[in-house]
Parts: structure tokens; C-alpha cells; sequence
């Protein structure tokens, strides 16, 4: 015997909304329907393609017209449907523009041009404290930053509707991005490809590198070759068509690979016997470790070791130089 459970709750589709609305302007739905602990859950269908489930939406419409809005509410498997149609009056449309829409650095003085039709100008927020109500306003932006721009105005049947514009007025310095403290360290010779990025609002109409060895550019992206030993700081300035500027710098350091060699005596030797190590470094460093095989390390020249362990061991001495890295390994060198 199958079970089939039938709902004995009978349902009632019903909701409240203004007769006549704005364009743009959000007004509520709201759902009646009854009874009230019967309803499961609701779908709003509006016949402009919106689609709701929530029970008490708010909405607004873009067109002017009219538009059909059907509730459908549910309860188990049974249903309810009723339709009911809103006015949307046409409000103003509205656009603006400026004469200038930034700069790198204040004070700006911004002229606004509104263009409103079926309207009239309510109001401006040019998003640095001014809320003028003339036409065609303009204003003085005293510090950096975005600021965004609002228009509102009211056509003739009363509809007010605004447009605002994100950051329409920028104020932005320029920046200097994708050049890091320490460009390089390493071993010379070295080209360094100089890649900046510059964040800026008006164009860049100067570059002025100095790469800390006595040369200078005025190239954008560079390629400047390193040679000699050394630390060299690089200071990169940029100029814009209106006067601004940002600097930057960083850091190459590099030396040279060494030549060098490593002797040790005895190479057989017994536990807890003093060896001798001996090195011929041709050439500068600032650096240098040893590494015997067994754990032990040394960061003087010319040490002495005593090995606890038998066994054949690997000796290893790393030198460097202003950051360039070399290394000697003997395999098995001392038994």
C-alpha cells in the first residue's frame, strides 16, 4: 500500500504595490497572500524579465510603461496565482561632462556641463563638499584624490532620478611602481633591464636615470651593463606634461668571480688529529666558508680542524663577493 499525503490547505495569492511609480524609483512588493502560515515560498515574475523569490522585494524599473507583475505563491504541491499592473512614469534622463576630468596634483578648477531633458537640474554633489544647484556649476578640488560626481534632477510629473559618476574627477601623482630596493646582487658583469611602471594621469614627458657609476639616461626602459665590482644606487626621476614628479631608486651590487684553490695537510689523518687547510684566493671577497665533510664549518682563512669521525670526507669552500657566489668541492679529499 503506497502512502499519499494530500494537502488540505487551500491558498490565496494576493499582494500590495503602488499604482504608479517612477522610472528608477524602488518600491515594495509586498506579499498577502493567506493565510499567512500556509505560504511555503513565493515567485515574483515582472514582465520586464525580473525574476524574485524573495518574499518582500524591492525593485525598481528601468522603462517607462506598463508592467505587468504576477505573484505565484506556493503551499506543498498547491499554487496561487494573481497579476496585477504598475505605471511607470518617464523621468528626466540626465548626462554631464566636464571640462577637465583630473590632474596630478590640486588645486583643479572644474567647470560641469549638465545635459537634462524631460527635467530640470534638482541638484549636484561634486564629491569634494560642493552640492551646487545651478545648471552648470564649477568648483575647485583643493587636495588629491577620487571623487565622484552626482547629478540629480525632476522631470515635470515629479520623478527625480540622478547619475553618478565613479571617480569622474581624478587627482592622482604620479607613481613609480616595479622597482625593487635591491634590483640584483650577484656576479658582474650584469645587464640591468630597467622596467618601470608609472601610474600616472597625465603623460610622462621626462625620464631621468642616474645609475650610480657616473651614467645617465633619459630612456624610459634602459639596459645598462655592470662591469666592475661595487654597490651602485640608481635613482630613477619621471616628470609630467603639467609639472608633477615621482622618484625611485634602487640598489645593484655585485663583484667578481675569484679564482681560488684549497690545499689541506694532512690528508690521511687519525681522530682528534689536527688538519691544516690552506687557501689561494686570487681576486676580492668579503666571504667565504668551509665546509668539511662531517658537519663542521669554518668562515676563517686558513683554519685548523680536528676531525672526530673516520670515514672519507668532501671538503667544500665557498667564496663571495659582493654577493657573487663561487664554490670549490674535492671529493673525498681528506681520509
Amino acid at each position: 500500500i503506497k502512502q499519499v499525503t494530500v494537502s488540505s490547505a487551500a491558498i490565496t495569492a494576493d499582494f500590495s504595490a503602488p499604482d504608479t511609480v517612477c522610472k528608477n524609483q524602488s518600491f515594495d512588493l509586498l506579499n498577502n497572500s493567506r493565510p499567512t502560515a500556509g505560504v511555503d515560498s513565493v515567485k515574483w515574475i515582472i514582465s520586464n524579465g525580473l525574476v524574485i523569490t524573495r518574499p518582500n522585494p524591492s525593485v525598481s524599473i528601468a522603462d517607462s510603461g506598463l508592467f505587468t507583475i504576477r505573484l505565484v505563491a506556493f503551499s506543498g504541491l498547491c499554487s496561487d496565482t494573481i497579476s496585477k499592473t504598475v505605471f511607470v512614469k518617464n523621468g528626466p534622463d540626465i548626462d554631464f561632462t566636464s571640462n577637465i576630468n583630473g590632474s596630478c596634483a590640486p588645486p583643479l578648477d572644474v567647470n560641469f556641463s549638465s545635459t537634462v531633458t524631460n527635467g530640470t537640474v534638482l541638484r549636484w554633489n561634486l564629491g569634494n563638499g560642493s552640492r551646487p544647484t545651478v545648471t552648470n556649476p564649477s568648483t575647485t578640488y583643493t587636495r588629491a584624490g577620487n571623487f565622484s560626481v552626482t547629478l540629480v534632477a525632476r522631470s515635470p510629473n515629479g520623478c527625480i532620478d540622478s547619475l553618478t559618476r565613479p571617480s569622474f574627477i581624478r587627482i592622482v601623482p604620479p607613481a613609480i611602481a616595479n622597482i625593487p630596493p635591491l634590483l640584483y646582487e650577484g656576479c658582474f658583469p650584469y645587464t640591468a633591464r630597467f622596467r618601470p611602471r608609472v601610474t600616472t594621469f597625465t603623460p610622462i614627458t621626462r625620464w631621468e636615470w642616474d645609475f650610480g657609476d657616473g651614467r645617465t639616461s633619459t630612456d624610459s626602459f634602459p639596459n645598462i651593463t655592470y662591469t666592475r665590482r661595487g654597490e651602485y644606487r640608481v635613482k630613477l626621476r619621471v616628470f609630467t606634461a603639467n609639472g608633477c614628479s615621482d622618484s625611485a631608486t634602487s640598489l645593484v651590487k655585485g663583484g667578481l668571480r675569484p679564482t681560488f684553490d684549497f690545499t689541506a695537510d694532512p690528508l690521511i689523518v687519525c681522530p682528534e688529529e689536527i688538519v691544516n687547510f690552506n687557501d689561494t684566493i686570487r681576486g676580492s671577497f668579503d666571504r667565504l666558508e668551509w665546509q668539511f665533510g662531517d658537519g663542521g664549518t669554518s668562515t676563517s682563512q686558513d683554519p685548523t680542524y680536528i676531525y672526530k669521525d673516520t670515514g672519507f670526507m668532501t671538503v667544500k669552500l665557498i667564496v663571495q663577493d659582493l654577493g657573487c657566489v663561487d664554490t670549490l668541492t674535492k671529493v673525498d679529499y681528506v681520509y
